[in-house]
């Protein structure tokens, strides 16, 4: 009797260890988001992947939930994750509760990466540098796949089976343009069948290192990812910032259906 209790105690145990084992191996699902920036990082590193913070008001900002809702949780967004990106929460919550060590990590990889608007995504590079940022694209999950592609610069892995991603984005209407020309189907001056209200919105200046870019836009400052309400004429429209370029900004106004490129004045 006691050699049998001896034998089932060490099957009980080697199954313990397999499963501590595979817990360290395999230390999240595809698509899973951490909120460990240093485990994220050595994730990237050992998989040769891109890393995609997300920095989110997740029960506040309705910005982020429309990112959520429309991008993170479609299924071409997952398949293109799984095979490309590690997944990073940086969340800023007003209501849900989070532990005072992450909330406080945080905010710390708020200031480090300059990020108080919402949402704002910073793309690392497999060596845990920044290779870019971007925020809330509208069109689903091809413009902000687009975007990671040419912060990359390679295409993207397929799962198998599957049509290539890259290819698919080729015909895209936001996929990346050639060198020199906007990601954009149009640009503040130029003629247009309808012109929006907002055209005396004014690119003023840019300054800041080009991690950590913030824009003067009539007379507000924007940072990518910020949402402001910008002083227009007798009224204010909502601008948010989605990318800051060496002498252009990407940004998305309220009441258009499309981007826009605001260039500096000359």
């Amino acid at each position: 009797m006691e050699c049998r209790k001896h034998r089932l105690l060490q099957v009980w145990m080697a199954l313990a260890g397999a499963l501590a084992l595979w817990g360290t191996t395999f230390p999240l699902c595809a698509n899973q988001w951490l909120t460990d920036y240093p485990a994220a990082k050595a994730l990237a590193r050992q998989q040769n992947k891109l890393v995609l913070i997300n920095f989110t008001g997740s029960d506040w900002c309705g910005w982020c939930m429309k990112l959520k809702e429309e991008v993170f949780d479609q299924p071409e967004f997952r398949a293109y994750a799984a095979q490309n990106l590690v997944l990073l929460e940086v969340d800023i919550p007003k209501k849900k509760s989070l532990s005072e060590a992450q909330l406080s990590a945080n905010r710390a990889l708020v200031g480090r990466y300059n990020a108080q608007g919402k949402p704002t995504l910073v793309v690392l590079g497999p060596n845990g540098d920044e290779i870019g940022r971007t925020g809330y694209r509208p069109g689903g999950p091809k413009p902000l796949i687009a975007a990671l592609q040419q912060m990359s610069g390679k295409p993207a892995s397929a799962p198998s089976g599957q049509p290539h991603l890259a290819t698919a984005e080729k015909t895209a209407p936001t996929a990346p343009a050639p060198s020199g020309k906007s990601l954009l189907p149009w640009v503040t001056g130029n003629a247009r069948a309808s012109k929006p209200a907002e055209d005396d919105l004014r690119l003023k200046s840019i300054s800041g290192p080009p991690k950590r870019r913030v824009a003067l836009i009539n007379n507000e400052t924007l940072a990518a990812g910020d949402d402001v309400r910008v002083v227009v004429g007798n009224k204010t429209v909502r601008v948010h910032c989605i990318e800051i370029r060496d002498t252009s900004v990407i940004i998305r106004v309220d009441s258009e259906e499309q981007d826009r490129e605001l260039r500096l004045s000359r």
